[in-house]
């Protein structure tokens, strides 16, 4: 087991605590921000990760086996893609429904890990309840993508007055295009719903794939989204504010897109990401 300060991360692939000053990027200082502002305590206890995440004695513990495999997959993203720079890559495990900031630190070519928040992503089961015209529902996509423009929400409440899809007024919608998917068919040639689970048909369908915060009775933890992948709002100002999947929209490093508004608390502008790995299972 890697051994964690509740307040301060150190790295999740040494006993050590390193000094801050090796690293271009303060790496604990960033682990222990997004611990205090993302990190919610249902993380600890939640089914899907009470196994590989839990407190004992004010000291976090993490299942050193999961972070080799996590660790694995995010390299193969450096190397696949030949990236030659300090950033930040984004992994979701949807098995786990889980989210996992990282740091691909150039100068000692390692990944560190920033913090982790339960996420919500697509859920096929729902389209029962899907009538003509509606959206439909897909299972979230696994690949490594890459971040798109995007918008910021305009806080606009759906019909039932409750649900805000994007989450509050101006959060970030992170948008990866279009992507192939699947999705279950529950119609039949004459436009009937099909309620007779057995009988669906599974086909591969195009989906507009994005990341964005959301407001609902759903909790996050579990599959319930259209194949989007839902966030806090807290996770989404992070990785607003940290340019975590905001490469495309520097110039000289300095914000260039004007579709959007530039973020209201910038930091670590020089380590844009733009990768998202999604996973079925890590």
């Amino acid at each position: 087991m890697i051994r964690f300060s509740k307040y301060i991360y150190t790295t999740l692939f040494t006993s050590l605590i390193l000094p801050a000053y090796l690293y271009a990027l303060d790496i604990p200082s960033l682990q222990n921000d997004f611990f205090n502002s993302v990190s919610s305590k249902k993380i600890l206890t939640h089914p899907r990760t009470k196994d590989i995440l839990f407190f004992e004695k004010d000291i976090l513990k993490i299942n050193n086996s999961y972070w080799n495999r996590a660790e694995g997959k995010v390299l193969n993203t450096v190397e696949t893609n030949e990236i030659n720079s300090s950033q930040f890559i984004s992994l979701i495990d949807l098995s786990r429904q889980l989210f996992i900031l990282s740091f691909y630190d150039k100068e000692d070519e390692k990944i560190h890990p920033i913090g982790f928040d339960l996420v919500s992503t697509g859920n096929m089961e729902r389209e029962l309840g899907v009538k003509i015209g509606e959206d439909h529902y897909f299972k979230t996509p696994a690949g490594t993508y890459k971040s798109h423009n995007g918008w910021r929400s305009d806080g606009r409440y759906n019909k039932d007055g409750i649900t805000k899809g994007y989450g509050h007024k101006d959060h970030f919608v992170f948008y990866f295009g279009r992507q192939k998917g699947v999705r279950y068919n529950t119609f039949d040639s004459n436009g009937t719903k099909i309620k007779d689970r057995e009988k669906w048909n599974l086909i591969a369908d195009d989906m507009q794939l994005a990341m964005h915060a959301h407001i609902s009775t759903m909790p996050m933890g579990e599959p319930h989204s259209h194949g989007c992948v839902r966030t806090s709002h807290e996770l989404n100002s992070f990785l607003d504010n940290n340019f975590a999947l905001h490469k495309i929209k520097l110039k000289d490093g300095k914000w260039d897109y004007i579709n959007a508004a530039a973020p209201k608390s910038p930091k670590n502008r020089q380590y844009a990401g733009e990768y998202l790995i999604i996973s079925n299972k890590i």
